[in-house]
Parts: C-alpha cells; structure tokens; sequence
C-alpha cells in the first residue's frame, strides 16, 4: 500500500507500520512541528514512548 499512497501524494494510516521516518511525516504534514510541540509538552520525560514512536518521531532515548 504504501508505495500507492506515495504515488498519489497520500499518507500512511497511523494505525499501521510503515517505513517513513520523521523528516519523511514532517513534508507531508504542514504542522508536523506544532504536533510534536504537543507531544512534548504532554509528555515531556517520554515515558509513553515506545522504540517504534521514538523512530517515528525522531526521538533520542
């Protein structure tokens, strides 16, 4: 799937894996800094943070 959604300008499901990183998600989501604020601010010890979200999002743990 993911190479059509690529070919159409799609995005991935978030409730699926897929193989784009940070810098990827961040070009096709024009507030892709403000989420991540978001996600900072709730959850600022990364305690919800899985290996998977720390790849995804571009995380250091």
């Amino acid at each position: 799937a993911e190479p059509i959604f690529r070919r159409y300008g799609g995005r991935p499901h978030w409730g699926k894996m897929h193989s784009l990183k940070a810098a990827d998600l961040k070009k096709l989501y024009p507030r892709w800094d403000d989420a991540i604020a978001v996600r900072r601010d709730i959850d600022p010890h990364n305690r919800f943070v899985s290996p998977y979200i720390a790849d995804l999002f571009g995380i250091d743990q």
